[in-house]
């Protein structure tokens, strides 16, 4: 039965809007719910734990595992930020322009802070945890291009002419 509740729900959500989907939702599972199964209130810690879970099988290493559950926590101890499943694109970005004012980080920092949370709810909404990814409307900030400088035939020479060992002239 939930199967084509939610078949129900992804048909109707380019025409309805998210409360009018949360409410669908609501009206579907009260009208066709056979059991009244307990619904049982998952924290974020454990949202947060389970994604973790899920991207360590995908073989991240441990340092950017901490990495991405440390922005996670960041961003759900966050005051004034609604429950899970009420999170909007809006909070997102208020989220990020507040990063940037107190931390004044960078548009890398922020991006990665971006692609964290953008990869944190595309997993809920393929796990059927919320209906809508908010990050849909956030997008990409732009960042500056670092070009390296080449190093042309003539310095690579003197580094080889001013090598003190064969090592260091073969590197």
């Amino acid at each position: 039965m939930e199967r084509k509740i939610l078949k129900i729900l992804n048909e109707m959500e380019s025409v309805l809007d998210i409360s009018q989907m949360k409410k669908l939702q609501e009206t579907l599972f009260n009208i066709f719910a056979e059991k009244e199964c307990e619904q049982i209130e998952i924290s974020n810690e454990e949202y947060i734990n389970k994604f973790i879970v899920g991207k360590s099988t995908m073989g991240l290493s441990k340092k950017t595992l901490k990495y991405y559950s440390a922005e996670l926590k960041r961003f759900f101890a966050t005051e004034n930020l609604p429950a899970l499943k009420k999170i909007t694109h809006e909070d997102v970005k208020q989220y990020i322009s507040d990063m940037q004012m107190k931390f004044n980080c960078t548009n890398r920092t922020l991006n990665n802070t971006r692609r964290i949370l953008s990869s944190f709810f595309g997993w809920l909404v393929a796990e059927d945890f919320i209906l809508y990814n908010p990050m849909k409307k956030v997008y990409k900030i732009k960042e500056k291009k670092l070009v390296k400088k080449i190093i042309n035939d003539e310095a690579i020479e003197l580094l080889r002419d001013n090598a003190e060992n064969y090592r260091d002239m073969v590197i």
